[in-house]
């Protein structure tokens, strides 16, 4: 790596302009610097007396065309692909459809340990410690991973290494063999996580409210010794083979390279890469049942940790832009929204604060909303939440609050276009994850304008329609005793939010 930073900071360096001491402006004097910022008409009352009265010319950016960057190679292969001349460097991310929701429950944890030893378990033609070793030598960076709905096999590399990158890369995407002793490794490794997974607070409190929202479905279950103990070579070669064909991958590339070139590099890469048809398994619908309790969780912490939620929606609900502009005034916006303004802000109970839509494409997610404060506190603090959801179901949101929250989608929509790396490779990075969502590919030339058609009525009607404040489920881990005595300055108690129940969180190592 310091071989490619180096390089790097020789090009950024050549890139700044001399300057020349005799040809320096003479520092003006405090007096002539007061007068220039008059005459800009920024002292006095032109000086906006908040952040949110700061005015600014209307920003004019035009979204990127899907059409302009997509190719579909003869193998099916998805490729969004753009030219980026700024730095000599190359960057790759193959995603393909797959991941833990698509699991055996008996075998939870294989889609990560797969995703993991693609890399690691070493190919037909390279180990795992000669990969690392070479990527190394390369000044690269090549992984591999599998989440819960998607895998990805990523490559880094400076210009004149692209060849010898993309070829590893595809060794791994395409040959890994999952050695034995790099099994037992991985394996050692995640049970050293599992005993000591919660140790951790916020571990305990995600997985118990996973649990308790989504019951039997794959995104409430939790990865145990005994399921991570029946993974086999074999189990690992199959779910790769179940998945990993070119028609079920979307590729994002980008770089220092002349773009037809480099398409027929890829195609000629992967030419050798069969189709195959992916049987996805039949994935359990989420149960839709609201019913309200608090669920207790023991752990000798200063604070309470807090998670209130039911079941929400998926992304193909026609209301989604709405009920994310309901959100942003209720809890997602920041510290002027409701929740935060109220919590944080007005009570002091919580430093972070807040709530969202956790809105999946594959299946129905959840609304949620997330603090920690003191053990004694977290009665009062859950009162004020449940205060401000059945406010936002029963009373129209003001226009500014309207307004604020569709600025917070509208004004930022360029920055979904600019994230780590070169400003291609994250266009082509979002084109790229719009279509493996099953969006219509012109969705983000009218993203803005589906935020904008949202009104103060519609916002109450989808506030009614997905917010049930006798569904919430209150999960705290923390002081029960503390909990359940209270602040001693409020009536608000545990049981007022429903039945009261202590639980335990799963032995992982059974």
């Amino acid at each position: 790596m310091l071989k490619r930073f180096m390089i790097v900071l020789a090009l950024v360096t050549l890139a700044i302009p001399p300057v020349s001491c005799s040809s320096a402006e003479p520092v003006k004097g405090k007096a002539d610097a007061v007068k220039g910022v008059e005459k800009a008409g920024r002292t006095g009352g032109d000086i906006a007396d908040h952040p949110l009265k700061l005015k600014f010319k209307p920003l004019k950016f035009d979204p990127p065309k899907a059409s302009d960057y997509r190719v579909k190679l003869p193998n099916g292969m998805i490729l969004y692909i753009a030219e980026d001349r700024e730095l000599p460097t190359f960057d790759m991310e193959v995603t393909v459809r797959t991941g833990s929701l698509y699991e055996p429950e008996e075998k939870t944890g294989l889609a990560s340990a797969c995703g993991n030893l693609m890399k690691k378990g070493g190919t037909k033609s390279m180990t795992g410690e000669e990969i690392d070793d070479y990527m190394a030598q390369l000044a690269g960076r090549l992984e591999s991973r599998i989440g819960f709905t998607s895998g990805t096999v990523s490559l880094s590399v400076l210009k004149e290494d692209i060849d010898n990158g993309l070829k590893v890369l595809a060794d791994v995407l395409m040959n890994p063999v999952f050695v034995e002793d790099e099994i037992r490794r991985y394996r050692e490794k995640t049970l050293q996580g599992l005993r000591h997974r919660y140790d951790r607070a916020r571990s305990i409190l995600g997985d118990t409210s996973g649990k308790l929202l989504y019951g039997g479905h794959p995104a409430g279950r939790v990865t145990k010794k005994s399921t991570i103990n029946s993974i086999t070579r074999d189990d690992l070669l199959a779910f790769h083979k179940k998945y990993f064909y070119p028609n079920n991958c979307i590729v994002a590339v980008a770089g220092d390279f002349e773009r037809g070139a480099m398409i027929k590099k890829i195609e000629k890469l992967f030419s050798g890469w069969k189709q195959g048809k992916v049987d996805f398994p039949e994935v359990p619908a989420v149960e839709i049942k609201f019913k309200k309790g608090v669920f207790l969780l023991e752990k000798e912490i200063n604070q309470g940790y807090v998670r209130i939620g039911h079941v929400g929606i998926r992304e193909d609900n026609p209301d989604v832009y709405t009920v994310r502009i309901m959100n942003a005034v209720l809890g997602g916006g920041g510290f002027m929204s409701r929740i935060p303004n109220r919590v944080r802000n007005d009570e002091g109970l919580a430093y972070s604060v807040g709530s969202w839509f956790d809105i999946p494409v594959e299946y129905t997610g959840m609304f949620l909303c997330s603090f920690q404060t003191k053990a004694k506190s977290v009665a009062f603090a859950v009162s004020i939440v449940m205060e401000e959801v059945n406010r936002i179901r029963t009373e129209l949101v003001s226009e500014e609050e309207l307004k604020r929250a569709k600025d917070l989608y509208i004004e930022r929509f360029p920055s979904i276009f600019s994230g780590r790396g070169s400003s291609a490779y994250a266009k082509v990075k979002v084109l790229a994850g719009n279509e493996y969502n099953k969006r219509p590919l012109d969705y983000y030339e009218h993203y803005r304008d589906n935020y904008r058609k949202v009104t103060r009525e519609k916002v109450l009607e989808v506030a009614k329609k997905y917010l049930n404040p006798d569904g919430l489920k209150v999960v705290v881990v923390g002081k029960i005793e503390e909990m359940k005595k209270g602040d001693g300055r409020h009536k608000d108690r545990l049981e007022d939010f429903g039945e009261v129940k202590q639980l335990k969180p799963p032995n992982l190592m059974k």
